[in-house]
């Protein structure tokens, strides 16, 4: 006798329910998120159903059983099929935190990854050695360095400059210097490297696009960033290499500068800086997992401390 075999439609189990509770949300947000590359889908579960509900996380997972509206489930069910799709969480709750900020982010702009903190922390560190100067981010993007190190500087030492060809990205590096904890002023430009400064920094800062081609295509991850802040040529170099061919010219003689990359550049960005500021130490710094995450040339006096 043949199998008999039901054709009436079955809708997904997980999502039949009379009433969704913030436990069942995210049970069904994490498994249908699992079926992605995300690296974090309980996480980003969590986030996003935080911005639809607006509750903390904390308050999520201390009150499993509260009720979801019929808004706040649909709210949320979309948001997860976003994330699936590969937009990026931040670009669906709108901000990022960095460090003691929350970044306002969208597409247009490349969110930020937690490694550049310890960019940020050593030019603080640097800076706070100093009597002031000119410091200059390059590839600024939402501001996030330039920022970052004029809320934690004597106002009046320093001036601050951050630097983008992307008006997009400027965009958000506007809306979130409105709200900078700071006296300082922060002046932001359009365009290319440094080609439009005419001064010589005291530090400049990079977060430049360092990937090839082939680490950005079909990954799900970068899918719904800017290229324009990615790509950085055939071997991720080319921008790097045009900044550190320049320095000689815009950076002080006992300047400073420190330069985000790929773990695998850090020999060929270290030879790049020994070729054109010979007189600085090039030094490579590790993340917190121990890869090679940004190199900086600084006088020499200053690693001897």
């Amino acid at each position: 006798m043949p199998m008999l075999v039901s054709t009436k439609p079955t809708p997904p189990p997980d999502r039949v329910v009379t009433q969704e509770t913030v436990r069942s949300a995210l049970a069904w947000g994490a498994t249908r998120l699992r079926q992605t590359p995300s690296s974090t889908p309980r996480l980003d579960a969590e986030l996003l159903l935080s911005h639809a509900t607006d509750r903390t996380r904390t308050a999520l997972l201390v009150w499993p059983d509260h009720a979801l509206t019929s808004d706040q489930s649909a709210e949320f069910s979309r948001l997860i099929e976003e994330r699936a799709s590969g937009v990026p969480v931040a670009y669906l709750v709108g901000e990022r935190s960095f460090m003691e900020f929350d970044l306002a982010v969208g597409p247009g702009a490349l969110v930020p990854r937690p490694e550049t903190e310890l960019l940020v922390e050593w030019s603080r560190r640097l800076l706070s050695e100093r009597s002031g100067g000119v410091v200059v981010d390059v590839g600024t993007g939402l501001g996030t360095i330039i920022l970052a190190l004029a809320s934690h500087l004597p106002s009046g030492d320093y001036a601050f400059i951050g630097s983008d060809p992307s008006p997009d990205a400027l965009a958000w590096a506007r809306q979130n210097r409105t709200s900078l904890n700071s006296n300082a002023t922060v002046h932001l430009v359009q365009g290319d490297l440094l080609t439009w400064f005419g001064g010589k920094a005291t530090l400049v800062t990079a977060n430049l696009p360092y990937l090839r081609p082939d680490q950005i295509d079909g990954n799900w991850e970068l899918a719904n960033e800017p290229r324009l802040a990615l790509d950085g040529g055939a071997q991720g170099l080319e921008l790097i290499e045009r900044l550190v061919v320049s320095m000689p010219t815009k950076l002080k003689r006992l300047g400073a500068l420190a330069l985000e990359i790929d773990p695998s550049q850090s020999k060929a960005v270290v030879e790049l800086l020994q070729r054109h500021l010979p007189w600085l130490n090039a030094e490579v710094h590790q993340d917190l997992a121990g890869l090679d995450r940004f190199v900086t040339a600084s006088p020499i006096a200053e690693n001897q401390r």
